[in-house]
């Protein structure tokens, strides 16, 4: 059994179109795993929403080869200042 996304997780794509983000409305689709990043945030602590538009403005600092990747040290490198 594989994992799915739930409502309102985030998917950014980490090849090509690198760091096109959406929110998972919850309808069904077909996710190839190697090339979307999926956020699967604690609410709790920062909302969904606020992660996405954060995530879409995000100035992604890439390896320069022929075909543009995310890997996981450019998200865990990546700062987001939270609003106090």
């Amino acid at each position: 059994k594989y994992s799915f996304p739930k409502k309102g997780d985030i998917l950014i794509s980490a090849s090509g179109t690198i760091g096109r983000a959406v929110i998972y409305d919850g309808k069904p689709a077909y996710f190839q795993d190697s090339n979307i990043v999926w956020i699967d945030n604690d609410e709790t602590l920062v909302k969904n929403d606020f992660l996405f538009y954060a995530y879409s403005h995000v100035k992604w600092n890439t390896e320069h080869t022929t075909i543009l990747r995310l890997y996981n040290d450019n998200f865990k490198n990546t700062l987001i200042p939270l609003p106090p």
